[in-house]
Protein backbone atom coordinates (compact mmCIF):
# COMPACT_ATOMS: atom_id res chain seq x y z
CA UNK A 1 0.00 0.00 0.00
CA UNK A 2 2.61 2.45 1.12
CA UNK A 3 4.43 1.60 -2.29
CA UNK A 4 1.41 2.28 -4.55
CA UNK A 5 0.60 5.79 -2.29
CA UNK A 6 4.59 6.54 -3.09
CA UNK A 7 4.35 5.87 -7.17
CA UNK A 8 1.24 7.66 -7.08
CA UNK A 9 3.04 10.70 -5.89
CA UNK A 10 5.60 10.28 -7.84
CA UNK A 11 3.24 10.11 -11.37
CA UNK A 12 1.50 13.39 -9.62
CA UNK A 13 4.44 15.17 -9.67
CA UNK A 14 5.54 13.96 -13.12
CA UNK A 15 2.47 15.39 -14.50
CA UNK A 16 2.91 18.60 -12.22
CA UNK A 17 6.13 19.32 -13.64
CA UNK A 18 4.88 18.19 -17.19
CA UNK A 19 2.20 20.98 -17.38
CA UNK A 20 4.24 23.55 -16.14
CA UNK A 21 6.59 22.97 -18.64
CA UNK A 22 4.23 23.17 -21.46
CA UNK A 23 2.28 26.10 -19.94
CA UNK A 24 5.27 27.73 -19.67
CA UNK A 25 6.03 26.71 -23.47
CA UNK A 26 3.10 28.11 -24.42
CA UNK A 27 3.17 31.45 -23.11
CA UNK A 28 6.61 32.13 -24.91
CA UNK A 29 8.16 32.94 -27.88
CA UNK A 30 11.27 32.35 -29.55
CA UNK A 31 12.76 35.50 -31.81
CA UNK A 32 14.77 34.51 -34.13
CA UNK A 33 16.81 37.20 -36.28
CA UNK A 34 19.77 38.75 -37.86
CA UNK A 35 20.74 42.56 -37.09
CA UNK A 36 22.58 44.09 -40.31
CA UNK A 37 23.49 47.55 -41.61
CA UNK A 38 21.54 49.69 -43.86
CA UNK A 39 25.41 50.54 -45.16
CA UNK A 40 27.06 47.21 -46.04
CA UNK A 41 24.46 44.60 -45.63
CA UNK A 42 26.75 42.79 -43.00
CA UNK A 43 26.65 43.08 -39.67
CA UNK A 44 26.98 46.45 -37.73
CA UNK A 45 30.57 47.27 -36.42
CA UNK A 46 30.48 47.06 -32.80
CA UNK A 47 28.61 45.02 -29.78
CA UNK A 48 24.81 44.30 -30.27
CA UNK A 49 22.40 44.47 -27.65
CA UNK A 50 18.22 43.80 -28.22
CA UNK A 51 15.51 44.02 -25.31
CA UNK A 52 11.91 43.98 -25.87
CA UNK A 53 10.78 47.49 -25.13
CA UNK A 54 9.43 47.65 -21.42
CA UNK A 55 11.78 44.84 -20.44
CA UNK A 56 15.06 44.99 -18.67
CA UNK A 57 15.93 41.51 -20.16
CA UNK A 58 18.73 41.62 -22.72
CA UNK A 59 20.90 39.49 -24.87
CA UNK A 60 23.85 40.33 -27.55
CA UNK A 61 23.68 39.15 -31.13
CA UNK A 62 26.52 37.13 -31.99
CA UNK A 63 29.55 37.41 -33.99
CA UNK A 64 27.66 37.35 -37.29
CA UNK A 65 24.94 39.29 -36.09
CA UNK A 66 22.43 36.24 -35.05
CA UNK A 67 20.58 36.36 -31.97
CA UNK A 68 18.04 34.27 -30.02
CA UNK A 69 15.17 35.76 -27.94
CA UNK A 70 12.84 34.16 -25.53
CA UNK A 71 10.23 36.59 -24.64
CA UNK A 72 8.17 36.75 -21.57
CA UNK A 73 4.70 36.08 -23.21
CA UNK A 74 2.88 35.64 -26.61
CA UNK A 75 1.95 38.41 -28.52
CA UNK A 76 0.83 39.37 -32.08
CA UNK A 77 3.73 41.92 -32.34
CA UNK A 78 7.04 41.97 -30.31
CA UNK A 79 8.62 45.81 -29.78
CA UNK A 80 12.20 44.82 -29.55
CA UNK A 81 14.86 47.75 -29.08
CA UNK A 82 18.24 47.56 -30.89
CA UNK A 83 21.33 48.76 -29.67
CA UNK A 84 24.19 48.52 -32.68
CA UNK A 85 27.58 49.97 -32.08
CA UNK A 86 28.40 53.82 -32.67
CA UNK A 87 24.48 53.23 -34.40
CA UNK A 88 21.54 55.76 -33.30
CA UNK A 89 19.03 53.21 -30.75
CA UNK A 90 16.55 51.87 -32.96
CA UNK A 91 12.97 49.83 -32.66
CA UNK A 92 12.22 47.52 -34.59
CA UNK A 93 8.54 45.44 -34.56
CA UNK A 94 8.98 42.17 -34.95
CA UNK A 95 5.30 40.12 -36.24
CA UNK A 96 4.34 36.93 -34.46
CA UNK A 97 3.91 35.52 -38.18
CA UNK A 98 7.87 35.90 -38.50
CA UNK A 99 8.25 33.17 -35.94
CA UNK A 100 7.44 30.57 -38.17
CA UNK A 101 9.70 31.24 -40.59
CA UNK A 102 12.82 28.71 -41.20
CA UNK A 103 15.78 30.95 -41.07
CA UNK A 104 16.09 33.94 -39.00
CA UNK A 105 14.55 37.27 -39.56
CA UNK A 106 17.31 40.15 -40.84
CA UNK A 107 16.89 43.73 -39.29
CA UNK A 108 17.96 46.19 -40.51
CA UNK A 109 19.90 48.99 -38.56
CA UNK A 110 19.03 52.71 -40.57
CA UNK A 111 22.02 55.34 -40.94
CA UNK A 112 22.85 57.51 -43.29
CA UNK A 113 26.79 58.40 -44.14
CA UNK A 114 27.52 61.94 -44.75
CA UNK A 115 31.27 60.43 -45.53
CA UNK A 116 30.56 58.00 -48.37
CA UNK A 117 32.23 56.83 -51.76
CA UNK A 118 30.20 59.86 -53.45
CA UNK A 119 31.84 62.36 -51.13
CA UNK A 120 34.98 60.80 -51.66
CA UNK A 121 34.86 61.05 -55.50
CA UNK A 122 33.63 64.71 -54.52
CA UNK A 123 36.82 65.55 -52.47
CA UNK A 124 38.94 63.76 -54.76
CA UNK A 125 38.07 65.95 -58.08
CA UNK A 126 38.14 69.07 -55.73
CA UNK A 127 41.39 68.47 -54.11
CA UNK A 128 39.91 67.46 -50.36
CA UNK A 129 40.38 64.02 -50.29
CA UNK A 130 41.30 62.19 -46.97
CA UNK A 131 41.89 59.12 -45.46
CA UNK A 132 40.92 58.93 -42.49
CA UNK A 133 42.50 57.34 -39.57
CA UNK A 134 41.39 54.87 -36.38
CA UNK A 135 40.67 57.67 -33.42
CA UNK A 136 41.65 57.17 -30.00
CA UNK A 137 42.34 59.22 -26.89
CA UNK A 138 46.02 60.04 -28.13
CA UNK A 139 45.95 59.82 -31.44
CA UNK A 140 49.50 58.60 -33.40
CA UNK A 141 50.99 62.50 -34.45
CA UNK A 142 51.41 62.91 -38.23
CA UNK A 143 55.09 62.59 -39.11
CA UNK A 144 57.78 64.06 -41.61
CA UNK A 145 56.91 60.86 -43.79
CA UNK A 146 53.52 61.44 -43.63
CA UNK A 147 53.78 64.65 -44.98
CA UNK A 148 55.53 63.67 -47.98
CA UNK A 149 53.00 61.02 -48.63
CA UNK A 150 50.19 63.71 -48.62
CA UNK A 151 51.97 65.83 -51.05
CA UNK A 152 52.74 63.11 -53.28
CA UNK A 153 49.14 61.15 -53.60
CA UNK A 154 47.18 64.21 -52.94
CA UNK A 155 45.41 63.18 -49.62
CA UNK A 156 44.69 64.35 -46.47
CA UNK A 157 45.25 61.88 -43.34
CA UNK A 158 42.20 62.80 -40.46
CA UNK A 159 42.04 61.55 -37.00
CA UNK A 160 38.11 62.38 -35.73
CA UNK A 161 39.78 61.10 -31.87
CA UNK A 162 37.28 60.04 -29.64
CA UNK A 163 34.39 61.75 -31.62
CA UNK A 164 32.23 59.31 -33.05
CA UNK A 165 31.73 58.11 -36.03
CA UNK A 166 30.18 55.10 -37.69
CA UNK A 167 33.17 53.00 -39.24
CA UNK A 168 31.10 51.60 -41.70
CA UNK A 169 30.61 55.03 -43.80
CA UNK A 170 34.83 55.64 -42.86
CA UNK A 171 35.07 52.17 -44.41
CA UNK A 172 33.33 53.27 -47.12
CA UNK A 173 34.99 56.69 -48.19
CA UNK A 174 38.48 55.51 -47.48
CA UNK A 175 37.56 52.29 -50.33
CA UNK A 176 36.91 54.84 -52.97
CA UNK A 177 40.08 56.44 -52.09
CA UNK A 178 42.09 53.52 -52.32
CA UNK A 179 40.55 52.50 -55.77
CA UNK A 180 41.06 55.87 -56.85
CA UNK A 181 44.97 55.98 -55.59
CA UNK A 182 45.14 52.47 -57.24
CA UNK A 183 43.76 53.49 -60.50
CA UNK A 184 46.37 56.97 -60.40
CA UNK A 185 49.55 55.44 -59.00
CA UNK A 186 49.29 51.75 -59.03
CA UNK A 187 49.64 49.60 -55.83
CA UNK A 188 52.94 51.73 -55.00
CA UNK A 189 51.54 54.21 -52.16
CA UNK A 190 50.11 50.95 -50.32
CA UNK A 191 53.83 50.74 -49.19
CA UNK A 192 53.99 53.87 -47.37
CA UNK A 193 51.01 54.65 -46.50
CA UNK A 194 49.57 54.75 -42.70
CA UNK A 195 48.54 51.25 -41.64
CA UNK A 196 46.01 52.63 -38.96
CA UNK A 197 44.32 54.29 -41.96
CA UNK A 198 40.46 52.71 -41.23
CA UNK A 199 39.07 50.09 -43.75
CA UNK A 200 43.14 49.18 -45.26
CA UNK A 201 44.31 46.05 -45.32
Amino acid sequence: MKINMKKKTILLTICLLAFITIGHSQSNDTIRGKIISSITRKKPVGEIVISEKGSTDFIKADSLGYFKFITKNKKSEYHLVIIAGDYDVQEFVFKSKWLNYKRPKHIVVNAKCKLNKKKASSDWKTGKAKLYLMGGIAPIATTKKDKRFERKYGVEYYDFGCEARLPECLIDYNTRIFKTLDLKFGRKWRKTVRKDVIGYQ
